[in-house]
């Protein structure tokens, strides 16, 4: 699957969701307690965005949450997403999904953001639109035979939807429009549709309105004007009503558009480079009209800066040899069944540009293999893996725990522990009783003198010596553990979790409890 808008990361998190509930429980801890670990997927997911703050801040933020070994997110222009070549066939990769959430001036998000009124033109839509279609052209070419595509807006106008929609099917051949209204009840039938019109007119910057492109001035046809012709309405298009308006004043929510289509499954071309029209491949006249994701604000646009992408792209992912000295140490000292790895995947270091490993990351097999198909620049435009998979360990601060003896350098990251405690052995598990557990939630830290004399000796590397690192907790006698990330220190035990993932950990450990008796 393929999320070309993908920041700040929600539809991501959807698909992925998605894609988990199609595979059965692989819990080892009983029907009863049945869930899927992610390394069950099969798929992969890749989530693309161009504007280098909101795919390495927000949208890396929002992936680590979710912990999937199967979705990786990188930065490019999804306009010219490359074609990805398995080394070992040479066959081009095609996706079986594309979503297309396209940047659009987001008028259909009033409600939730009323100062876009203010700053609405009708004009950004015939700026955005030379963008959304090359998104929505390109996105067809990456679908394999019998693959669908979904592009929406949160927006009304027909130049940024229907408009958009009829370029494609004109541009790429073997591309059907479907019924959206139809797949729309399949899986939200309390939600109703309008149909997408088939007619309609186009604004110009100087506020004349045109309904055939012979009535337009020279002008202000591109390229010294904004207004092409392919943004005008297509005659006798009657499938425009396949596709599915939403009104905020139906529905009491936003208001958006979506088209569903799908490509012919005797279609056999290998990416041929369509047609973009009378303004090809020229994106100047875009400037600084186009945001990724939300709706469009030109007076707080502005474009990456050089220093923030190298600042902000300073790490590679680096696949694991099982022979480094660093990875023996976190087998030995976690007690890692080196026989489950290969199992459930493949191991990444994240490495930064001094050459230290600051996480170990786990991919799904698919993952890793469509990884390695990434080139790292393609036509001086960054195509930068800044997500991959699920980090399952973190290195610890240099200056920690200098002069203890044996120190487990690296410890569980909260988004990969419940992997990772599938894969580790019992000596840095450690089980509490709940009160204790829900006092580190709260407190986040706790004596060691606080413990039990069987917890404490657990910990030790010899007789009255602690072997600090990095562990695993949990409730004592809990079937289905939840496990939190710690880190073990001479004096105390600290849990290493932000303070939404502590609060939302006290609420299902005491709903748990509540349950059991």
């Amino acid at each position: 699957v393929l999320d070309m808008c993908a920041a700040p990361g929600s539809k991501t998190v959807q698909i992925t969701e998605l894609m988990s509930r199609q595979q059965p429980p692989t819990s080892t801890h009983g029907p009863a307690f049945a869930y899927t670990l992610p390394t069950a997927v099969t798929g992969v997911v890749i989530a693309s965005e161009i504007d280098s703050e909101r795919c390495c801040m927000i949208l890396t933020r929002t992936l680590g949450v979710i912990g999937c070994p199967y979705v990786f997110a990188t930065l490019t222009n999804s306009t010219r997403f490359p074609s990805l070549t398995v080394p070992s066939q040479g066959s081009v990769v095609r996706f079986d999904r594309v979503l297309v959430d396209a940047p659009c001036s987001g008028d259909g998000t009033v409600r939730k953001n009323f100062n876009v009124i203010s700053k609405w033109d009708s004009s950004f839509a015939t700026s955005l639109f030379s963008r959304q279609k090359k998104l929505l052209i390109r996105g067809l070419q990456l679908l394999k035979p019998g693959g669908i595509l979904v592009y929406s807006t949160c927006s009304f106008n027909p130049l940024e939807n229907e408009a958009v929609v009829s370029c494609g099917l004109r541009i790429v051949k073997n591309i059907r429009l479907l019924d959206a209204h139809a797949k729309l009840k399949q899986v939200a039938p309390e939600i109703i549709a309008s149909p997408g019109i088939s007619t309609w007119i186009v604004r110009a910057p100087n506020g004349q309105y045109f309904s055939k492109f012979s009535d337009v001035p020279p002008e202000l046809c591109y390229p010294t004007g904004l207004i092409r012709r392919d943004m005008f309405a297509p005659t006798e298009w009657t499938d425009s009503s396949k596709c599915c308006r939403f009104w905020p004043d139906v529905n009491n929510c936003g208001g958006f558009f979506v088209a569903v289509m799908q490509k012919s499954e005797d279609d056999v071309n290998e990416f041929e480079q369509a047609e973009l029209g009378e303004d090809g491949d020229d994106e100047s006249v875009l400037g600084d009209s186009v945001y990724s994701g939300d709706s469009f604000c030109p007076e707080t646009f502005q474009k990456p800066k050089p220093k923030m992408v190298s600042k902000l792209l300073t790490w590679r992912f680096v696949a694991l040899e099982n022979h480094l000295v660093a990875w023996q140490d976190i087998v030995k000292f976690y007690d890692i069944r080196e026989d489950q790895c290969a199992a459930v995947g493949k191991f990444f270091w994240q490495q930064m540009r001094d050459g230290h490993a600051k996480k170990l990351h786990l991919l799904s097999h698919k993952c890793a293999e469509v990884l390695s198909m990434v080139p790292r620049w393609m036509k001086h435009q960054p195509l930068a893996p800044v997500v991959a998979g699920v980090a399952l360990l973190q290195r610890l601060p240099p200056d920690m725990l200098v002069g203890q003896p044996e120190v487990g350098r690296y410890r569980p990251c909260m988004e990969g522990i419940q992997i990772f405690a599938e894969l580790a052995g019992e000596r840095r598990k450690l089980r509490l009783p709940q009160a204790t557990v829900l006092r580190l939630l709260r407190e986040e830290k706790v004596p060691l003198t606080d413990l039990s004399t069987e917890v404490v000796e657990q910990l030790h590397l010899s007789p009255g010596i602690i072997q600090c690192g990095g562990a695993l907790v949990t409730v004592a006698n809990l079937e289905c553990p939840i496990w939190i990330a710690v880190v073990v220190t001479p004096r105390l035990i600290t849990a290493y979790a932000d303070d939404a993932t502590r609060e939302g950990l006290v609420d299902v450990i005491e709903a748990t409890s509540n349950n059991r008796r």
